[in-house]
């Protein structure tokens, strides 16, 4: 059932009946805020990096090393991106050594990327605004990487011939970032229940696997029938409190 809360609609005689179907994992945090049964998981998403390189650089070790060889050739979206933020957190638990840490421990982070920066697209004098502006520099051939939260993107790319035909997604050998996105029934919703049919609908398997098509959406799926761990470790974000400090 929904929670009780003063901030959403109260619906104590209704009940997702579809959500022991739910992979448990997903019913627990949003972006490292609990969710604590005031939403719905609609899918899933996967950090990743794009490439045709037949032997990409899978550590940070690895890319420092790739990145000075090819000069010019990598980038990664302006951390204000959300993605280019999920690079950022991925290099800091492979450099850090741990899952778990604080915007004060970040300093060897910060020193491994100003390293790294002379040898980067443009000499790191500027970075894509979006992670749709680096797909747009990897599909021209002007660097070797692009980075995305949805694995799906690169098939869809080859398919309408914006990406190289040999692009594939992978993850760094630490993990991927994980998250969810998720529905919920907002405070002035006129028809509270008739939300709550939909959204039960919504997590259910037939639409999940009619989205998990690329042709759809390439949306993960959440459901424990069709939830495929095809980037594994995954890695949980991290909460505000925890990235603060």
């Amino acid at each position: 059932m929904l929670k009780l809360t003063k901030f959403y609609w109260e619906i104590s005689t209704l009940s997702y009946q579809n959500i022991g179907e739910v992979d448990p994992n997903a019913l627990r945090s949003d972006f490292g805020e609990p969710v604590e049964g005031l939403e719905a998981p609609l899918g899933q998403a996967n950090f990743i990096m794009i490439t045709e390189e037949k032997n990409p650089p899978k550590t940070a070790v690895e890319l420092r090393s790739w990145v000075e060889k090819n000069p010019g050739r990598f980038t990664y979206s302006n951390p204000n991106d959300f993605v280019g933020n999920a690079f950022i957190r991925t290099l800091a638990v492979d450099i850090l050594g741990r899952r778990s840490f604080t915007v004060d421990e970040m300093d060897p982070v910060w020193d491994y990327l100003n390293e790294i920066k002379p040898y980067l697209w443009r000499e790191g004098k500027t970075y894509p605004e979006s992670s749709e502006r680096n797909h747009e520099l990897f599909a021209s051939g002007e660097v070797d990487f692009s980075i995305s939260y949805t694995p799906s993107i690169v098939e869809n790319k080859v398919a309408l011939g914006e990406f190289p035909k040999n692009a594939y997604p992978y993850v760094m050998d630490v993990g991927s970032f994980t998250n969810n996105h998720y529905l919920t029934i907002a405070k002035n919703t006129q028809n509270p229940e008739a939300a709550l049919v939909f959204i039960n609908y919504m997590i259910s398997n037939d639409p999940k696997e009619r989205k998990m098509k690329s042709s759809v959406w390439g949306d993960g799926a959440i459901t424990k029938k069709l939830k495929e761990e095809l980037f594994t470790p995954q890695l949980e974000e991290l909460s505000p409190e925890v990235k603060k400090g």
